[in-house]
């Protein structure tokens, strides 16, 4: 997904891709003479999907900003990479995240809600710049603060191999169903049932995983 656009990407399986799972990029350097500010925003809702065993990162955004002195019009440039991503299991893939930003005026801000993460590599953040953040949501068996360069990390109410900073944060053993047959749905003695924010959830949800 590149450009100006806000798709929703929702109720798909995206799997075994060589290249990784979903792209990202917004391209704000293009020139447009007398223009004195041009804006690229990718920020696609992803949302209800199983992304899933991709030999590559299961997301990958590009942000690429500039600021020309002498262009015509003096132009200010601005790409901008801001998904949502809700209630998607992203599980065995090559890692979880990859960003980076180019020049000045990019931007990278990705909000994770309400997701299932397991085993996405020993990478499982291989970020330049930007910020993240998770929320109510369950990483497990992965390095979740393997993250790169000038990155903001921000997690609440997450369950995590290795306990992250912030409020409500735990390390236990989610329980899941078959984690083995990659089935994560949570069993009813799971810690994680109850364990999240309701205030985080203003879409049709799934409390049950």
């Amino acid at each position: 997904i590149s450009g100006v656009s806000s798709p929703e990407i929702s109720l798909n399986v995206i799997e075994r891709n060589a290249g990784g799972g979903i792209k990202l990029e917004a391209y704000g350097y293009t020139p447009f003479v007398g223009v004195s500010k041009r804006y690229a925003t990718t920020s696609p809702l992803i949302m209800n999907n199983r992304i899933f065993d991709n030999g590559s990162f299961a997301i990958l955004g590009k942000a690429m900003g500039e600021y020309e002195e002498g262009t015509p019009g003096s132009l200010n440039r601005y790409g901008r990479v801001k998904p949502d991503l809700i209630q998607n299991v992203i599980a065995e893939n090559g890692g979880l995240l990859s960003t980076s930003e180019w020049y000045v005026n990019s931007t990278v801000e990705m909000n994770f809600v309400n997701n299932t993460m397991c085993e996405n590599g020993d990478r499982l953040f291989n970020v330049n710049g930007g910020n993240i953040m998770l929320q109510n949501s369950i990483l497990w068996q992965t390095e979740p603060n393997n993250s790169d360069y000038n990155t903001v990390l921000k997690a609440s109410f997450c369950n995590s191999d290795q306990l992250l900073n912030g409020e409500g944060n735990i390390s236990a053993d989610p329980l899941f169903k078959d984690f083995a047959g990659t089935d994560y749905e949570l069993n009813g003695n799971s810690p994680c049932i109850d364990a999240g924010n309701n205030q985080f959830i203003d879409f049709d949800h799934d409390f049950y995983g």
